[in-house]
């Protein structure tokens, strides 16, 4: 075998390789969980890697994880086991872009590893030959497990900004300019109540405007919609500059109390009609730039969720702030294509997705999951909270009469999986939490909304 191929994962297995792989297991498997400590300790002492691994369900399943990882990565295999290390090494890699973490940090716990298995070999009776032998194979396993490891981290997350910025493009420019105008009500709503607040003499607290429907629209939708950098972070500043002004002004309250009062409002009416100025300016740009039509049911597409729930775990992850999953599928609606026929099915789909898209907040995001599957993520939002948009979701639905060709008309259910995010960094992890809850609700009866 020439050039690099010998390097390649898929060619380390040789039949010599595999006779030094069975004395490496031997003399490194006994001591796994000292390697996969030393790691830990040596990561958790760095504050870039500690918001990655320091949750008590990482590290449980972290620590145990690593030590299969490196069982399976030196021992000896044939043919058909490569196939299948390979793929485990791409699902890894895989699994580090929807965490996010940064591949320095896995570059650095390799490292870890490395040094940790060759202090184990340096310390056995091996004669000098053998040890830099093995040695040799360790390191290049390793280093070809960590290349494969980062091939497929790399086309993810390349994925996952080529999406990220698809999504911004194919949003409608009509809806995001409605929805918009929706948050502009809504950020005068905050106003009208801030104004009332503080005048009779309840207060309000500086970062009320942060934790407002606007604000969640701002810190959870806004960046990942918006194609206008400028005026997004233009909006951002307005809102922490008048946080700042308010509490500096809250502060000099006791010296004249009905003076500051008034103050504090001009600050916040001034501010609310900058921001206001400059969300007409961002609806503008959106519709300017749209091209593309509203598809069937005006939901994002699936493959839009990635970047998403990757913002979503962070925030949640960094805040405390966790966020809902809601899983939604129409029931029975093979049946309905069947006996009615498809145009009749996507009326169905229409209409229900219209209720979906109407029953949310607008800080919330509905995705057309798959052919009659939807789902929710919700914001800053307690599992109490989710099973009551989900249920009002459920009755609306339930209350719906579609109305099809030749004056027939047909009523649908619909069945709901609700789940938390469970702190985990990998997302796949909660949705697949929603998606059990679903199974649950379908299992018991449809028509109904099941937690996970």
């Amino acid at each position: 075998m020439k050039g690099l191929d010998k390097f390649y994962l898929t060619n380390l297995y040789t039949e010599e390789h595999n006779l030094l792989l069975e004395e490496i297991s031997l003399l490194i498997q006994p001591r796994y969980k000292e390697v996969v400590s030393l790691f830990y300790k040596e990561l958790l002492s760095d504050s870039s890697a500690r918001q990655f691994l320091d949750t008590e369900q990482v590290e449980t399943r972290l620590k145990g994880s690593l030590e299969i990882w490196l069982q399976d990565i030196l021992s000896p295999k044939n043919h058909d086991e490569i196939k299948n290390l390979v793929e485990r090494q791409l699902k890894i890699g895989q699994v580090h872009a929807r965490i996010d973490v940064p591949m320095t940090i896995v570059d650095n716990a390799m490292l870890l590893v490395k040094n940790g298995c060759f202090e184990i070999l340096v310390a056995s009776t091996m004669d000098r030959e053998k040890l830099a032998s093995c040695i040799r194979l360790v390191n290049t396993i390793l280093e070809a497990s960590l290349s494969m490891i980062n091939q497929a981290y790399m086309h993810d997350m390349v994925e996952n900004e080529r999406n990220a910025m698809s999504l911004r493009l194919n949003l409608s420019g009509q809806d995001l300019a409605l929805e918009i105008e929706r948050i502009r009500s809504d950020l005068f709503n905050w106003l009208s109540d801030g104004i009332f607040q503080v005048m009779s003499g309840e207060g309000i607290e500086p970062n009320s405007l942060q934790r407002s429907e606007f604000g969640l629209w701002v810190t959870h939708k806004m960046d990942l919609i918006s194609t206008q950098e400028q005026i997004s972070n233009n909006i951002k500043h307005r809102m922490d500059d008048l946080s700042s002004q308010v509490t500096q002004l809250k502060e000099q309250q006791a010296e004249d109390g009905v003076e500051i009062q008034k103050k504090i409002c001009q600050v916040m009416s001034k501010t609310v009609n900058e921001i206001a100025w400059l969300l007409s300016e961002l609806a503008s740009s959106m519709l300017i730039n749209s091209s593309k039509e509203d598809s069937l049911t005006r939901l994002i597409e699936r493959k839009h969720m990635a970047p998403v729930l990757q913002k979503e775990t962070q925030l949640s992850m960094s805040t405390g702030n966790y966020y809902a999953l809601v899983m939604c599928d129409i029931d029975h609606f093979k049946r309905i294509n069947d006996i009615y026929g498809h145009a009749a099915g996507d009326q169905v789909l229409e209409q229900v997705a219209k209720v979906v898209r109407q029953s949310v907040r607008v800080s919330d995001y509905s995705f057309r999951y798959g052919g009659e599957e939807f789902l929710l993520v919700l914001p800053e939002c307690s599992l109490e909270k989710a099973v009551e948009a989900a249920e009002k979701i459920r009755c609306k639905v339930e209350a719906l009469q579609i109305e099809l060709e030749s004056h027939r008309s047909v009523n649908v259910t619909i069945s709901l999986g609700v789940a938390l995010f469970n702190g985990h960094p990998d997302y796949m992890r909660s949705l697949k939490d929603a998606d059990m809850a679903l199974y649950s609700a379908k299992h018991q009866g449809r028509n109904r909304v099941i937690t996970a």
